[in-house]
């Protein structure tokens, strides 16, 4: 299902940092949306997001992952995919 509705999705890894116990990814995705998502139908329309994950270790299990969306652009995925308005169409 999830592939159905994200076509010509990609997912890159363009920055990571690693330390004693935790990992930093910089994950960027991009794709278009094609069908439903919570109810919402699709618009067609193209997004790219950006996370940040930083991955804790404890021996060789995940302590925890913490994760920041959209860092830089607040909500401008629901922007690119036409969900909210931008401030400026409000």
């Amino acid at each position: 299902m999830q592939s159905r509705r994200w076509t010509s999705r990609r997912n890159t890894l363009p920055h990571s940092i690693s330390g004693e116990d935790e990992v930093v990814c910089f994950l960027r995705s991009s794709g278009t949306w094609r069908g439903e998502f919570a109810g919402v139908p699709p618009t067609g329309r193209h997004f790219t997001a950006c996370t940040v994950d930083r991955i804790r270790f404890s021996g060789a299990s995940i302590a925890s992952i913490s994760t920041v969306c959209e860092v830089l652009g607040g909500f401008s995925v629901m922007h690119q995919l036409g969900i909210v308005a931008q401030q400026s169409d409000v």
